[in-house]
This record gives structure tokens, sequence and C-alpha cells, in this order.
């Protein structure tokens, strides 16, 4: 019979299995790309074209504009999944130094030699997991991004491992900005968006429906798990907004972005290292 700690373990060993799993897709995904669009998987369901460059720019502006009152030469940041460096880029010139993690070698790769070629001297980039951040060390970021990325984790469970990660590499005062979030209150009206005319009969839409359900292999999330963490000790305020922009599209429909404001205490930090023990 396994202990609670034993059966802990076995689970989580599956969730960073299916992590490798989507660490080799992405690897696959960024060799075959033409451009920093598709290389981040930019792409609509529905029709399967890349987003349009108007579309980028308003899905960078959109998190600019909510991060920018935020940063400034003083600010260290780390965004959990840079990709192809669409934010990155964009947000680097206004902070003091900007740490970039992916699990990509090939986006690694391919980041480094863009920062190489333009001389840029505030960026770092390494090849990690989101469960592996403990390892950048602790107190180290003002400012922590993770923009259209938990949707590739594998479970809530995973989440919640990854969020006491973020606590701990974080300074003492500090934002979280999680980005570009799958609505879980507005999954199935996503997934009748995806029927075309004609294409379901009306008495298999909920089939349909059922089947996209059961196949999901991307996370959805309610926001009320993000308004929840208000109750936690060390979160001060929780800000859920929906994406900026003119262009109705599945990401500003469909998902949306939280802020979270944390202020850690001495306390919290001692039974945290005592988890990670």
């Amino acid at each position: 019979m396994l202990d609670a700690n034993e059966f802990d373990k076995i689970i989580y060993q599956k969730q960073i299995g299916i992590v490798g799993v989507n660490q080799v897709m992405w690897n696959q995904v960024v060799k075959k790309s033409t451009n920093m669009v598709n290389a981040a998987g930019w792409v609509h369901e529905h029709s399967g074209a890349d987003f349009h460059d108007l579309e980028i720019m308003e899905y960078k502006e959109n998190v600019k504009e909510k991060l920018l009152p935020y940063l400034n030469n003083h600010k260290n940041i780390l965004e959990i999944g840079c990709g192809s460096g669409l934010l990155m880029y964009e947000l680097a010139p206004y902070t003091k130094h900007y740490t970039g993690i992916d699990f990509s070698k090939e986006v690694i790769r391919n980041n480094l030699k863009y920062i190489e070629q333009k001389c840029i001297s505030n960026i770092t980039v390494k090849q990690l997991s989101a469960h592996e951040i403990e390892f950048l060390g602790e107190n180290k970021y003002d400012i922590i991004i993770i923009n259209s990325v938990i949707q590739y984790f594998p479970c809530m469970e995973y989440l919640e491992k990854v969020w006491k990660s973020i606590i701990t590499v974080m300074k003492n005062i500090g934002i979280i900005f999680i980005g570009d979030i799958r609505d879980k209150g507005k999954q199935y009206e996503y997934y009748m968006s995806l029927i075309g005319d004609g294409e379901v009969l009306p008495d298999e839409i909920e089939y349909f429906i059922e089947e996209k359900m059961a196949n999901e292999n991307e996370l959805f999330v309610y926001k009320n798990y993000f308004k929840h963490l208000k109750k936690e000790e060390y979160v001060i305020n929780v800000e859920i907004t929906d994406k900026v922009g003119s262009i109705e599209n599945e990401l500003t429909k469909y998902r949306y972005d939280a802020m979270i404001h944390v202020e850690k205490k001495d306390t919290l930090m001692k039974l945290i290292n005592r988890d990670f023990i």
C-alpha cells in the first residue's frame, strides 16, 4: 500500500513525463517554423492559418499596457515560457534585467543567436521547465510573467507545484502576471464556435462537445481559481482582466489575464521551505 508521499511522487513523475512529451513536440514545431509567429505556435484553431501581424501586435500590446506601469530600470523580470521572444524583446528595454526560460532547446538556441546578433546585454535565456525554476535562486525577481503557457501544463496539480516555486524565486514584494488563460467558464461556448455551418447535425452537437471535452489536451482554468488566491496570506490583490484588443478572435473572446500582487512574509517562506525539504 502506497503512503500519501509515495503516491504524490508517482503522480508528479507522470506530470513531468507529460511535460517531456510536450518538450519534444515544441522542438519539432520550432525546427519547422519560418518566423517568430509560427515558432510560438500562433495558429488559428478555426482555420489553421497563422495569426496575422495586427493580431500579434495587439497580443503584445495587451501585456505591455498592463505591465508597463510596473516596469523600470531597477526591475528584474522572469518570463516562464519565453518562446520565440515576442514579449521578451518588447519588454526587456524597460527593465534592468530580463530572464527568459523555456523547455525547448531549439527555442533557446534561436534566442541566443538573436541576442548575440543584436548585442542585447540585459537578457539571459536558459533551458528550464516551469517546475525547475527554483534552480534560478531565491528572492531574485520583481515580476514573473507566464503568458500563454499554462494551457500546456498537464493538470492543475502541476500548476500548484509551479506556483510554490514562483513564490520562492520572487522578491518579497512583486507581481505575477499570468496571461492568455483559457477560460473554463467559456469552454463550452468556445467549442460551439468551432462548429461551421452544416458541419455538425443539430442532434449531434452535444456529442461533438462531449468528445471535444474528453479529448482536450490543454488546460482551461476558471477565473474563480485566481480570485480565491486572495485568501492566501501572501497575496494582497488579484486583478482579472479581459484581453485588450480591437480584433475579435479566440484570444479576445475566450481568454483572460490575471495579475497577482504578492507580499511575502517570513512565516510563509518558512512554511514553503519546509514543504520543499
